[in-house]
């Protein structure tokens, strides 16, 4: 199917591009066994495949479309400014914004960045980077 191709194609591309430049972060993936830190700053790769779209072909060979979104959301520690949070929103932009996969069948669009200031007794201020992606495939 083709949602685990574009759900492991942005898993690889995230990792690839984090664990280069920002390994000494911890980064938790979703459903995978992973303890969050009990103290500073990490942030959570998340892909929601969306919508799906019979493009061309027949049912024996047909062209899908599938959208969805890519979020990586950003937990930096309360009372600890927000630059580290918006260098890593950038740097998590700039992993999907107009992306395309080599073999050009997923493309990224534009990105947007949310902020959520943190609430009371909440230990982090967190942004939240989205990105949508749209991938053709034949099945």
């Amino acid at each position: 199917m083709s949602i685990e191709l574009d759900v492991q194609a942005l898993t690889d591309r995230f990792l690839t591009e984090w664990d280069s430049k920002h390994s000494d972060i911890p980064r938790l993936l979703e459903n995978m066994r992973s303890k969050k830190p009990d103290t500073g700053t990490f942030v959570r790769f998340i892909v929601d495949p969306n919508e799906v779209f019979h493009r061309a072909g027949g049912k024996d060979n047909p062209v899908i479309e599938r959208t969805g979104q890519v979020t990586v959301q950003i937990c930096v520690p309360a009372e600890t400014g927000n630059l580290q949070a918006w260098q890593l929103a950038d740097s998590c932009r700039a992993m999907f914004h107009f992306w395309m996969s080599e073999d050009e069948k997923m493309r990224c669009g534009s990105t947007r960045i949310d902020r959520r200031p943190p609430i009371e007794n909440d230990p982090y201020f967190i942004v939240t980077v989205s990105t949508n992606y749209q991938s053709i495939r034949r099945t």
